[in-house]
């Protein structure tokens, strides 16, 4: 694991202790704020990643082997491997977008509960930092957005 990601949650609680009075209403306000915008930022460097693969001309004999259903670790079916595909290059950047479409939206229902269910506001600022640093270190973004080569 990257060492920057596993001090980040640290350091951005630690400023949140600091910084941001959790008991104040315009302090909550601006934690909301920030992590609207972080997801709104997320939302919209994923839709302009899935325009760059869909506008992509892809050579149709280019094949890979994905796991599309990973073995559960736990339980009946533990031992048995986990699903494979064969699809296009292409088609697994689609694949894996689509993916990070969805944890985007289950993380924003995750701190919707967390915030407005048990009122705690912390998350809000951390899952917004999380959240732009795994955008930023993610292959899919460095290959679209960036222009680097795939791993």
């Amino acid at each position: 694991m990257d060492p920057i990601q596993m001090i980040l949650p640290l350091a951005s609680m630690y400023a949140m202790n600091k910084v941001v009075d959790v008991e104040n209403p315009e302090h909550i306000m601006g934690c909301r704020l920030f992590y609207l915008a972080t997801s709104g930022v997320l939302v919209t460097i994923v839709f302009i990643i899935y325009q760059k693969i869909l506008a992509k001309n892809e050579v149709e004999g280019a094949k890979i082997e994905v796991v599309t259903k990973p073995a559960p670790p736990f339980g009946e079916g533990s031992d048995q491997p986990p699903e494979t595909e064969q699809m296009t290059v292409k088609d697994h950047d689609l694949f894996i977008v689509m993916n990070r479409g969805k944890q985007l939206g289950m993380q924003a229902a995750i701190m919707g509960v967390i915030h407005w269910y048990f009122g705690v506001v912390q998350p809000l600022v951390i899952g917004g930092v999380i959240g732009i640093y795994g955008m930023l270190k993610s292959e899919i973004f460095q290959v679209h957005i960036v222009g680097g080569a795939a791993k």
